[in-house]
Protein backbone atom coordinates (compact mmCIF):
# COMPACT_ATOMS: atom_id res chain seq x y z
CA UNK A 1 0.00 0.00 0.00
CA UNK A 2 3.04 2.31 0.84
CA UNK A 3 4.26 1.85 -2.69
CA UNK A 4 0.79 1.69 -4.63
CA UNK A 5 0.32 5.68 -2.85
CA UNK A 6 3.72 6.58 -4.21
CA UNK A 7 3.55 5.73 -7.39
CA UNK A 8 0.29 7.28 -7.46
CA UNK A 9 1.74 10.27 -6.38
CA UNK A 10 3.98 10.23 -8.80
CA UNK A 11 3.11 8.74 -12.56
CA UNK A 12 5.74 9.53 -14.55
CA UNK A 13 8.61 8.58 -12.03
CA UNK A 14 11.09 5.77 -13.91
CA UNK A 15 14.52 5.26 -13.44
CA UNK A 16 16.64 5.18 -16.76
CA UNK A 17 17.34 1.83 -17.47
CA UNK A 18 13.62 0.96 -17.04
CA UNK A 19 13.08 3.88 -18.93
CA UNK A 20 15.07 2.22 -21.54
CA UNK A 21 13.67 -1.04 -21.84
CA UNK A 22 10.20 -0.05 -22.00
CA UNK A 23 10.86 2.36 -25.21
CA UNK A 24 11.91 -0.84 -26.63
CA UNK A 25 8.91 -3.03 -25.43
CA UNK A 26 7.43 0.14 -27.03
CA UNK A 27 8.89 -0.56 -30.19
CA UNK A 28 8.46 -4.61 -29.91
CA UNK A 29 4.80 -3.92 -29.74
CA UNK A 30 5.08 -1.57 -32.51
CA UNK A 31 6.43 -4.63 -34.82
CA UNK A 32 10.03 -3.43 -34.21
CA UNK A 33 12.78 -6.38 -34.11
CA UNK A 34 15.28 -6.48 -31.10
CA UNK A 35 18.85 -5.95 -32.35
CA UNK A 36 16.97 -4.94 -36.09
CA UNK A 37 15.24 -1.81 -35.04
CA UNK A 38 16.72 -0.91 -31.43
CA UNK A 39 19.90 -1.97 -30.15
CA UNK A 40 21.58 -2.42 -26.69
CA UNK A 41 23.96 -3.90 -24.71
CA UNK A 42 21.62 -5.80 -22.50
CA UNK A 43 19.58 -9.58 -23.25
CA UNK A 44 15.81 -8.86 -24.76
CA UNK A 45 14.25 -10.82 -21.90
CA UNK A 46 13.55 -8.06 -20.22
CA UNK A 47 11.92 -6.16 -23.19
CA UNK A 48 9.53 -8.92 -23.53
CA UNK A 49 8.33 -8.39 -20.12
CA UNK A 50 8.05 -5.43 -20.27
CA UNK A 51 5.60 -5.79 -23.31
CA UNK A 52 3.00 -6.73 -21.01
CA UNK A 53 3.16 -3.10 -18.93
CA UNK A 54 3.09 -1.37 -22.40
CA UNK A 55 0.04 -3.49 -23.64
CA UNK A 56 -1.83 -2.81 -20.41
CA UNK A 57 -0.93 1.04 -21.02
CA UNK A 58 -2.32 1.02 -24.74
CA UNK A 59 -5.36 -1.14 -23.31
CA UNK A 60 -6.31 1.37 -20.71
CA UNK A 61 -4.66 4.91 -22.02
CA UNK A 62 -2.83 5.28 -19.07
CA UNK A 63 0.93 6.07 -18.30
CA UNK A 64 3.21 3.21 -19.41
CA UNK A 65 5.42 4.38 -16.33
CA UNK A 66 2.66 4.43 -13.54
CA UNK A 67 1.50 1.05 -15.63
CA UNK A 68 5.04 -0.51 -15.07
CA UNK A 69 5.53 0.54 -11.68
CA UNK A 70 1.96 -1.04 -10.91
CA UNK A 71 3.59 -4.17 -12.09
CA UNK A 72 6.87 -4.25 -9.92
CA UNK A 73 4.44 -3.81 -6.94
CA UNK A 74 2.73 -6.82 -8.87
CA UNK A 75 5.63 -9.10 -8.81
CA UNK A 76 6.32 -7.54 -4.89
CA UNK A 77 3.03 -9.31 -4.05
CA UNK A 78 3.73 -12.30 -5.86
CA UNK A 79 7.06 -13.02 -4.74
CA UNK A 80 6.12 -12.31 -1.07
CA UNK A 81 2.53 -14.70 -1.68
CA UNK A 82 4.67 -17.30 -2.98
CA UNK A 83 7.56 -16.78 -0.12
CA UNK A 84 4.58 -17.27 2.48
CA UNK A 85 2.64 -20.30 0.81
CA UNK A 86 6.13 -21.91 0.84
CA UNK A 87 6.88 -21.17 4.28
CA UNK A 88 3.56 -21.92 5.90
CA UNK A 89 2.69 -24.76 3.98
CA UNK A 90 6.14 -26.70 3.14
CA UNK A 91 7.93 -25.34 6.12
CA UNK A 92 8.72 -27.07 9.52
CA UNK A 93 5.96 -25.35 11.86
CA UNK A 94 9.40 -24.17 14.15
CA UNK A 95 10.93 -23.17 10.90
CA UNK A 96 8.28 -21.09 9.42
CA UNK A 97 8.10 -18.73 12.13
CA UNK A 98 11.41 -17.65 11.73
CA UNK A 99 11.25 -17.74 8.05
CA UNK A 100 8.82 -15.18 8.06
CA UNK A 101 12.07 -12.57 8.08
CA UNK A 102 12.77 -13.71 4.58
CA UNK A 103 9.10 -12.57 3.33
CA UNK A 104 9.76 -9.00 4.94
CA UNK A 105 13.09 -8.78 3.67
CA UNK A 106 12.08 -9.84 -0.16
CA UNK A 107 9.59 -6.68 0.25
CA UNK A 108 11.27 -4.32 2.57
CA UNK A 109 14.68 -4.00 0.62
CA UNK A 110 12.35 -2.25 -2.62
CA UNK A 111 11.52 0.88 -0.40
CA UNK A 112 14.95 2.27 -0.35
CA UNK A 113 14.85 1.68 -4.55
CA UNK A 114 14.40 4.90 -6.01
CA UNK A 115 15.97 5.53 -9.53
CA UNK A 116 16.90 1.83 -9.72
CA UNK A 117 13.22 0.59 -9.50
CA UNK A 118 12.08 -1.51 -11.72
CA UNK A 119 16.04 -2.55 -12.53
CA UNK A 120 16.33 -6.16 -13.74
CA UNK A 121 18.22 -6.97 -9.93
CA UNK A 122 15.73 -6.30 -8.25
CA UNK A 123 13.32 -7.79 -10.60
CA UNK A 124 15.65 -11.12 -10.35
CA UNK A 125 15.38 -11.13 -6.57
CA UNK A 126 11.14 -10.80 -6.88
CA UNK A 127 11.23 -13.99 -9.13
CA UNK A 128 14.17 -16.12 -8.09
CA UNK A 129 13.89 -16.22 -4.57
CA UNK A 130 10.65 -18.18 -4.46
CA UNK A 131 12.02 -20.67 -6.47
CA UNK A 132 15.11 -20.30 -4.16
CA UNK A 133 13.00 -21.39 -1.47
CA UNK A 134 11.93 -24.06 -2.59
CA UNK A 135 15.08 -25.54 -3.76
CA UNK A 136 16.13 -25.16 0.11
CA UNK A 137 12.85 -26.80 1.42
CA UNK A 138 14.10 -29.89 -1.26
CA UNK A 139 17.13 -29.99 0.16
CA UNK A 140 15.68 -29.65 3.82
CA UNK A 141 13.11 -32.82 2.42
CA UNK A 142 9.40 -30.82 1.63
CA UNK A 143 7.74 -32.56 -0.93
CA UNK A 144 5.77 -30.50 -4.06
CA UNK A 145 3.84 -31.70 -6.22
CA UNK A 146 4.59 -31.33 -10.08
CA UNK A 147 2.84 -27.88 -10.86
CA UNK A 148 4.55 -26.31 -8.18
CA UNK A 149 7.78 -27.52 -9.02
CA UNK A 150 7.24 -26.22 -12.50
CA UNK A 151 5.65 -22.81 -11.49
CA UNK A 152 8.53 -21.61 -9.52
CA UNK A 153 10.62 -23.13 -11.56
CA UNK A 154 9.76 -21.20 -14.77
CA UNK A 155 9.18 -17.54 -12.84
CA UNK A 156 12.81 -18.44 -11.51
CA UNK A 157 14.18 -19.22 -14.89
CA UNK A 158 12.70 -15.83 -16.03
CA UNK A 159 14.54 -14.04 -13.48
CA UNK A 160 17.76 -15.99 -13.92
CA UNK A 161 17.57 -15.87 -17.79
CA UNK A 162 17.26 -11.59 -17.26
CA UNK A 163 21.26 -11.29 -16.79
CA UNK A 164 23.58 -14.00 -17.39
CA UNK A 165 25.89 -13.37 -14.81
CA UNK A 166 22.68 -14.27 -12.82
CA UNK A 167 23.02 -17.94 -13.93
CA UNK A 168 25.98 -17.99 -12.49
CA UNK A 169 24.79 -16.93 -8.97
CA UNK A 170 21.99 -19.64 -9.29
CA UNK A 171 24.92 -22.01 -10.10
CA UNK A 172 26.58 -21.42 -7.48
CA UNK A 173 23.83 -21.23 -4.65
CA UNK A 174 22.63 -24.50 -6.01
CA UNK A 175 26.29 -25.98 -5.31
CA UNK A 176 26.63 -24.67 -2.20
CA UNK A 177 23.52 -26.56 -0.93
CA UNK A 178 24.62 -29.34 -2.89
CA UNK A 179 27.77 -29.74 -1.03
CA UNK A 180 25.96 -28.09 2.60
CA UNK A 181 23.71 -31.25 2.80
CA UNK A 182 25.23 -33.93 0.07
CA UNK A 183 21.56 -34.78 -1.35
CA UNK A 184 22.39 -35.12 -5.53
CA UNK A 185 19.44 -36.80 -6.37
CA UNK A 186 17.86 -33.51 -5.22
CA UNK A 187 19.01 -31.87 -8.23
CA UNK A 188 16.69 -34.39 -10.08
CA UNK A 189 13.43 -32.56 -9.74
CA UNK A 190 10.25 -30.76 -11.27
CA UNK A 191 11.27 -27.16 -10.50
CA UNK A 192 15.03 -27.57 -12.28
CA UNK A 193 13.40 -29.02 -15.68
CA UNK A 194 11.36 -25.90 -15.34
CA UNK A 195 14.37 -23.68 -15.12
CA UNK A 196 16.24 -26.17 -18.01
CA UNK A 197 13.29 -25.51 -20.54
CA UNK A 198 12.45 -21.91 -20.15
CA UNK A 199 16.72 -21.63 -20.41
CA UNK A 200 16.48 -23.66 -23.26
CA UNK A 201 13.39 -22.11 -25.33
CA UNK A 202 15.27 -18.25 -24.39
CA UNK A 203 18.53 -19.15 -26.05
CA UNK A 204 16.96 -20.98 -29.05
CA UNK A 205 14.85 -18.46 -29.82
CA UNK A 206 17.80 -16.21 -30.65
CA UNK A 207 18.00 -18.29 -33.74
CA UNK A 208 15.01 -16.45 -35.22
Amino acid sequence: LRMLVSIFLHPLRIGWDPALHLQCAELIVKGGIPYVDMLDVNPPLIWYLDTLPVLVSEAFKAPVTLVFNEFMVLLMAWAASALGYLLIKKAQPAEAFAYLGLIFGALYFNFFLRWDFGQREEIFVLLYLPYLVLRLLRYLGARFTVAEGLIFGITGSIGICLKHYFVLVALMVELSMLLAYRRPRVLIAWENLGVLVFALLYLIHFAF
